[in-house]
């Protein structure tokens, strides 16, 4: 496999080099960690700068460019969150407006806190029959845009978290027809070059964020920043950025694992990928076909889905998915995500047949209850921003029970993890409406609240 990163780290502990500097465990180890902490140094002469662009790292991340069809790529080593904070700084920077899809991220909230910019949301319908917002329409990013022409970006999440894709391709044309940057959070996508669908940049945008270790066969944290071929954004200037949001000691065994995960998906984990892509296919159907729940497909829900992600609706048969997930637990098996309706399970080329056959026994011996026409709880309520995000993100603040928020303005971002998507952004309003969609779905939301103190 050509891994020029993975490789030289190997070389250079192969090499039984003198360590005379950090890390303090000095390439020895114990248990698990053996192996890993004898490629973890820090910046040397043979490892090269992440943030200066030297050394074998240069090489892994052109490998990597080409792979999703980019115009260049940057490895993170503090996940997603970092290349989210240095794309909307590049194209958005200080002060300005930006335009985005209201599912983002909360990492995307903490960004427009730290560099004060002013949003403007975009709401999009739910798919037919579901509680889950569809995918963007070119028409609303169009509306949005000729509505706020000093927008300097339009920020949209895709893959969405159950794995809904919205049209990239359609949505770039617009942006730049109205000299707006688009940027992507697509990490939960970044398996898609894998199996055979292009990568966002490769459809237009001009940045796009991919969690490796999310769907790749990569360490946690690992993630890349790709930069399309055809925009203004310099690497130079990025790399520079993207230092002020992360450390300044950055994991090498993490970043390595990025350079061998690319190779395996170039050769046999490629092809296991596509192979788990058709056998999600095929478990969807069956799901539909010989079981009392409902996966979503292509065809039930007329949007085009991530092929690797399985989200089955447990209460179409009368189960809540947290009830659900609590049972597959008690039999070693841990979900992505669930919530009062739906589990979330991410698939990936490390999932073959057995993978399957476990899940399907499991789920055949989830009660079954009468089957339930549940009307969509919806989308969360619209906000009113009272102060900016900056302002009350950081501002005074006190601490008060939910139920007793009502009429406060939030301090912090109220956003069940996962899937991190906010119901509440700082500065906005808090109304009853909010405290109960918090309530009636029932998330892993704290029964405190921050709220923004205007008397101190």
């Amino acid at each position: 496999m050509n891994t020029p990163l993975y490789s030289a780290l190997c070389a250079f502990s192969d090499s039984e080099p003198l360590r005379l500097a950090m890390p303090g465990h000095k390439g020895v180890g114990s248990g698990r960690f053996a192996d890993i902490m004898s490629i973890d140094f820090t910046e040397l002469p043979p490892t090269g700068n992440l943030y200066e662009s030297q050394g074998p790292v240069v090489a892994a991340e052109d490998l990597a460019a080409s792979f999703a069809s980019a115009g260049e790529a940057m490895f993170f080593s503090c996940g997603s969150t970092q290349g989210i904070y240095t794309a909307i700084a590049a194209a958005v920077g200080m002060g300005g407006e930006m335009i985005l899809d209201r599912g983002c991220h909360k990492s995307v909230y903490q960004a427009m806190g730290l560099l004060d910019i002013t949003p403007h949301y975009l709401y999009s319908a739910l798919l037919p029959g579901t509680d889950l917002t569809g995918p963007v329409s070119p028409q609303t990013v169009q509306e949005a845009l000729l509505a706020f022409p000093n927008a300097k970006a339009v920020f949209l999440t895709s893959p969405t978290y159950y794995g809904i894709i919205s049209p990239i391709s359609e949505i770039a044309e617009i942006c730049h027809r109205h000299g707006a940057f688009l940027l992507v959070d697509e990490a939960h996508g970044a398996h898609f070059p894998a199996v055979g669908i292009p990568s966002a940049v490769s459809f237009g945008a001009d940045l796009a964020v991919v969690s490796t270790h999310k769907t790749w066969p990569a360490l946690g944290s690992s993630s890349i920043l790709y930069i399309g071929k055809n925009t203004p954004f310099s690497k130079p200037h990025l790399k520079e950025l993207s230092a002020l949001f992360g450390t300044t000691s950055p994991s090498w065994p993490i970043l390595a694992s990025i350079d061998y995960a690319r190779a395996q998906l170039e050769g046999q984990s490629g092809e296991d990928y596509r192979a788990c892509a058709m056998d999600t296919a095929q478990f969807r159907q069956r799901v539909n076909e010989e079981s009392p729940f409902l996966a979503l497909t292509p065809e039930n829900t007329g949007a085009a889905l991530d092929p690797c992600r399985l989200v089955i609706d447990t209460l179409h048969a009368g189960i809540p998915g947290y009830e659900a997930d609590a049972l597959l637990q008690q039999e070693n098996i841990y979900v992505e995500m669930s919530d009062e309706r739906y589990l979330v399970i991410i698939l990936t080329c490390q999932d073959g047949t057995a993978t399957f056959s476990r899940l399907w026994s499991a789920l055949c011996r989830l009660p079954v209850r009468e089957r339930v026409t549940v009307p969509p709880i919806g989308p969360p309520p619209a906000a009113i921003p009272r102060v900016s995000i900056r302002q009350a993100m950081f501002g005074p603040r006190n601490y008060m029970p939910l139920q007793n928020a009502e009429g406060q303005i939030s301090a912090a971002i109220a956003a069940p993890y996962p899937p991190g998507i906010p119901i509440l952004a700082p500065g906005e309003e808090i109304r009853e409406k909010h405290i109960a969609y918090l309530q009636k779905k029932r998330y892993n939301i704290e029964e405190h609240i921050a709220v923004f103190d205007q008397l101190i």
